[in-house]
């Protein structure tokens, strides 16, 4: 294991999307399933449904990474 370390050199893993978090996976998880019942069912409001949302998980992480800058 030392001879792996000292070879292979492990990194330390940062975060670099600090502003990833529940609220915005649940968002994300939410775009994808509308998006989902649209490419099954192609209508109407099933289009706007997926464009909503994904304009307000677009929102949502501008906001949060102009937040976190």
């Amino acid at each position: 294991m030392e001879t792996d370390n000292e070879v292979v050199r492990k990194q330390n893993s940062c975060n670099r999307n600090k502003w990833w978090d529940e609220s915005y996976k649940l968002i994300m998880t939410q775009k994808n399933e509308a998006r989902k019942k649209y490419l099954l069912v192609k209508t109407r409001t099933s289009c706007e449904i997926y464009e909503t949302k994904r304009t307000e998980a677009s929102r949502i992480c501008r906001k949060k990474e102009n937040m976190d800058k």
